[in-house]
C-alpha cells in the first residue's frame, strides 16, 4: 500500500500538509459509509505521520541526501543523468573511486552513489543473479554507518518495491543485513499483503521458484516473465486458480525452458483435480533437467501442499539415496506419514533423522509430536526423548505416572489401552468436578 498515493500528496515531512490531505480525503471515505476505505485511509495517514516524525529528526546533511536522491531518480526516469554522469565512469557498471575517493564525497553523495550501483546492477539481469555482486555491495562502508542505516533501509525498501525479482539467496542476504523478517508491520506500509507473504517465503527455506534456468543471448524479457511467474505462484497459494492459469499461460508464451513453470502448472492441475495431466507437467519439468534432485523435491512438495501424501512418499522414496538433499526428503516423508496419522512409520523415519541430525529443531519438534501420541521412539535406551524437557511441568503427575508405566510395558497395544483408560478417568474427574461446582452454585442461588 502506497500511502502517499492514497493521500494524493507527494512525500513530505510537513505534518500540516498530511493532516490537510487526510481531512480532504475524509469526505470520500466516511467511516459510516465506507468502513474499508476509511480503514485504508487511516492506515495511510498513520504511516505518513510516522514517516514525517522519523525524517524530521534527520540532520541537514540527511535532508540534502533526500533531495539529491529524489532529483537523481527523476533524472533517471527522464534519461537525464547529469548529476550521476559527473561522478561516475560511464564504461563500468560500478563507479570508479580512483577518480573520486570516498573521502572527497559527503555521506549524502556516497549514498546516492550506493543506490546508483544497485540500480545499475539490477538493470543487468544476469549480473543481478550473481551473489558475488550483492555481497560486494552489502560490504560497502555506508551500510555499516549506524547513523544512516535506517535511512538506507527505508530507501532500499522503496527501491525493491518495484524491483523485487531477485534470487532467494539474495533475499536472504538482504534480510540478514536489514533484519526485515522482524519488521513485518513496517514492511506492510511498502508492500501489499500478497507480495509481503511472498517475500517472507523468500526469507525462509520455503520452496519458491528458482532463477537458475535462464539462458543468456536470448531476446527475452525475463522481468516480464518473472512478473507472470511470481503472480502465478501467489495466486496458486490463494486458490485464485483462474488468474493463476492465465499468468502461467502468459509466462509460457515468453519462456518455455523453466522447470519451475511446469511445476506451477502441475500444482494448478492438481488443485483442479486433474492429477494425470499434472503428472505429465511434472515429467516435462524433470525432462528439462533430470539430474537435478531439487526438481523431484519440488514435485514432491507440490503433492504434499495439495494433500496427496502417498504421491509425496512415492517420489521421495525414489530419490531417498541423494545424500545432498537427504534431510529435505526424509522430513517430507515424515510430514506425510504424520498427516496420515501413520505414527509407527513416522517414528521409524524420525529415528533415522535423529541419528543423522540430532540438533535440527524441526526433527525435535516432530519427535515431541510423536511423544505426545505416547509412542516410544527408542532413540535412547536410558530415557525416552523429551522426558527431561519440561514434560512434567506441562502434564504434571499424570504424565509422570504414564511415563513410569510405559518404561515397563513394551506392547504398543497395551500402551494405547492404558492411555485410553487414563483419558477416560480424566474426563470423568472433570465432569464430576463440573457437576459439583454447578450443584454448589445452584444451592447458593436457592439459599
Amino acid at each position: 500500500m502506497n500511502y502517499w498515493v492514497i493521500l494524493d500528496i507527494e512525500p513530505t515531512t510537513d505534518v500540516t500538509i498530511i493532516k490537510k490531505a487526510y481531512a480532504k480525503k475524509l469526505h470520500f471515505y466516511h467511516p459510516e459509509n465506507d468502513s474499508e476505505g476509511f480503514q485504508m485511509l487511516r492506515e495511510a495517514y498513520d504511516s505518513a505521520l510516522r514517516y514525517a516524525k522519523c525524517n524530521q529528526s534527520k540532520s541537514q546533511e540527511d535532508v540534502t541526501y533526500l533531495n539529491t536522491i529524489n532529483t537523481m531518480r527523476m533524472n533517471i526516469e527522464n534519461s537525464q543523468l547529469d548529476y550521476i554522469n559527473s561522478i561516475r565512469n560511464k564504461n563500468n557498471v560500478f563507479i570508479d573511486f580512483n577518480t573520486h575517493s570516498k573521502e572527497s564525497l559527503s555521506l549524502a553523495e556516497q549514498r546516492v552513489i550506493f543506490f546508483q550501483k544497485i540500480e545499475k546492477l539490477y538493470a543487468d539481469f544476469f549480473q543481478r543473479l550473481d551473489m558475488n555482486h550483492w555481497e560486494e555491495l552489502m560490504n560497502d562502508d555506508i551500510i555499516w554507518n549506524l547513523d544512516y542505516k535506517n535511512c538506507i533501509n527505508k530507501d532500499m525498501l522503496e527501491f525493491i518495491r518495484d524491483h523485487h525479482f531477485l534470487e532467494q539467496n539474495t533475499w536472504k542476504l538482504l534480510n540478514h543485513i536489514f533484519q526485515w523478517d522482524t519488521q513485518r508491520d513496517y514492511l506492510s506500509s511498502y508492500f501489499e499483503d500478497e507480495l509481503l507473504d511472498y517475500l517472507f517465503k523468500q526469507f525462509s527455506d520455503s520452496n519458491v521458484p528458482r532463477y537458475c534456468y535462464f539462458k543468456q543471448n536470448l531476446n527475452i524479457d525475463y522481468d516480464l516473465y518473472l512478473k507472470y511467474r511470481e503472480e502465478a505462484f501467489i495466486k496458486l497459494r490463494r486458490y485464485d486458480l483462474d488468474e493463476a492459469y492465465q499468468c502461467i499461460e502468459k509466462a509460457y508464451e515468453i519462456y518455455k525452458e523453466d522447470p519451475d513453470l511446469y511445476i506451477l502448472k502441475g500444482e494448478y492441475l492438481i488443485k483442479m483435480g486433474k492429477n494425470r495431466k499434472a503428472e505429465k507437467e511434472f515429467k516435462k519439468a524433470i525432462d528439462l533437467d533430470p539430474q537435478n534432485i531439487m526438481n523431484f523435491i519440488y514435485q514432491a512438495n507440490t503433492w504434499f501442499i495439495c494433500y496427496y501424501f502417498n504421491h509425496t512418499i512415492r517420489i521421495c522414496n525414489k530419490i531417498k539415496g541423494s545424500s545432498q538433499y537427504n534431510y529435505e526428503i526424509l522430513i517430507l516423508i515424515t510430514k506425510s506419514y504424520l498427516a496420515q496419522q501413520k505414527w509407527i512409520k513416522a517414528s521409524k523415519v524420525l529415528r533415522k533423522l535423529y541419528k543423522r541430525y540430532p540438533d535440527k529443531a524441526e526433527v525435535l519438534y516432530y519427535i515431541e509430536v510423536l511423544y505426545q501420541k505416547n509412542l516410544d521412539l527408542k532413540i535412547n535406551e536410558n530415557q525416552i526423548f523429551l522426558e527431561q524437557r519440561n514434560i512434567s511441568k506441562e502434564y504434571g503427575l499424570i504424565a509422570r505416572f504414564k511415563m513410569a508405566i510405559f518404561k515397563i510395558i513394551k506392547s504398543n497395544f497395551i500402551k494405547r489401552l492404558i492411555h485410553i483408560i487414563i483419558k477416560t478417568i480424566e474426563i470423568i474427574i472433570l465432569l464430576t468436578v463440573g457437576g459439583c461446582i454447578l450443584y454448589f452454585i445452584q444451592s447458593f442461588d436457592d439459599y
